[in-house]
């Protein structure tokens, strides 16, 4: 007589594989959207930090405001020193803890978006306007909080993704917006979250869901976007500095 057996025959295992790869396949965006979500928080949570201790400089040096660029001590305006130190210590954290921000923002951490991948040690960048180059057509950088107009609508902080690897990449220096009417970007937000975040001199942030579609495949500095013009670029340049401080 035959003993009667417990195991699967191989159709009842093809049955359970099956059900358990459409589960997978059905898990797999809310999954994907639950990280996304997470990495935005938190993302969000860096970017208030680090504007938080922005501003805390600010106050304690009689509002005079820290270097957007990242080139150090040497090449700051005015002995204006920088709140990175890239063109001393290249993409490396040693360039955060040399800059002026560090003593208000100990954790690396905080500088580096989790949806970032790419090889960036920090993923923000501050906007040109505050003490950063000097840019043509535009108002001119300002070095005090006390000369910004509508602290609410000038951005401090946002994610850039600049990919090249040479010694003009790495998020180096500051971000800079072409002013109103260009319809091209110089500077380019990173598509980390289908949007990006932003910080403004009040001390809030914003999660800023990219209108134009164009906005998230820009992989080159010089994006142009004409007909119609980018609704994002147009938000950003009101937010630069560039157009709301009359």
């Amino acid at each position: 007589m035959r003993r009667k057996t417990n195991a699967f025959t191989l159709v009842e295992l093809l049955v359970v594989i099956g059900i358990i790869a459409l589960l997978i396949a059905i898990l797999m965006p809310a999954l994907q959207k639950a990280r996304d979500q997470a990495n935005r928080t938190a993302c969000m949570s860096n970017i208030r930090q680090l504007t938080l201790g922005w501003l805390q400089y600010s106050t304690e040096h009689k509002f005079k405001v820290m270097g957007a660029n990242t080139r150090g001590a040497s090449g700051a305006p005015d002995g204006y020193a920088d709140w990175v130190w890239g063109d001393d210590f290249g993409n490396t954290e040693k360039s955060l803890e040399a800059g002026l921000l560090w003593p208000y923002i100990k954790n690396a951490k905080a500088y580096h978006c989790p949806g970032d991948s790419g090889f960036h040690v920090w993923t923000y960048s501050i906007s040109n306007y505050f003490c950063g180059e000097l840019q043509s057509g535009g108002f001119a950088p300002v070095k005090s909080l006390n000369q910004v107009k509508h602290s609410s609508d000038t951005f401090v902080f946002t994610e850039e993704d600049d990919y090249r690897q040479d010694a003009t990449g790495y998020n180096r220096n500051s971000f800079m917006v072409n002013p109103y009417p260009s319809d091209t970007w110089i500077d380019f937000p990173a598509n980390f979250h289908k949007g990006c975040t932003l910080s403004f001199a009040d001390g809030h942030a914003i999660y800023f869901p990219f209108s134009d579609p164009r906005t998230a495949t820009i992989k080159a500095p010089g994006a142009t976007m004409v007909n119609p013009s980018s609704v994002d670029l147009r938000d950003f340049q009101k937010w630069s500095g560039t157009s709301n401080q009359n």
